[in-house]
């Protein structure tokens, strides 16, 4: 999150008194994790300043909130907002995107059949599997630089 966004939350719950209702549009508005909503919903309770959120039809008042506001405190011990959407650590060997069509030993087989002209591209695309472009990209990965 900006410096510059939590500044200017800090600055709208200075604000605040007793008895004021913080209205938002969303609550992704309010904090960028459930652990941050969690902990500014805790204040706004303490200092007894309602909270409103409109898309998610929330009203502090309600019975019905109390107990979402209960939820949301549990929720924010869980560690779902710090791991990865994979449920590994960052940097634990796994790559996302889609995986790769052919192997390193394939796009060593068809730069080694195109330089030696033994295969037309058609013919190698015909033999992978795969598209022309598909052959046309392996080539530019093994390009001799």
């Amino acid at each position: 999150m900006s410096g510059d966004r939590r500044s200017e939350r800090g600055q709208l719950l200075a604000h605040l008194h007793p008895a004021d209702v913080l209205v938002v549009w969303r609550l992704d508005a309010l904090a960028d994790t459930t652990q941050q909503l969690a902990e500014i919903a805790r204040v706004l309770q303490q200092r007894k300043i309602e909270l409103r959120s409109e898309s998610e039809q929330l009203d502090s008042t309600l019975p019905a909130a109390q107990l979402f506001a209960a939820i949301t405190a549990v929720a924010a011990l869980s560690p779902t907002d710090t791991q990865p959407a994979s449920g590994r650590p960052a940097g634990a060997g796994r790559r996302g995107g889609r995986p790769p069509l052919l192997s390193a030993d394939a796009h060593a087989a068809i730069r080694a059949m195109h330089d030696a002209r033994t295969q037309t591209i058609d013919e190698l695309a015909a033999m992978h599997g795969v598209s022309r472009p598909t052959i046309y990209r392996s080539l530019k990965r093994t390009a001799p630089t």
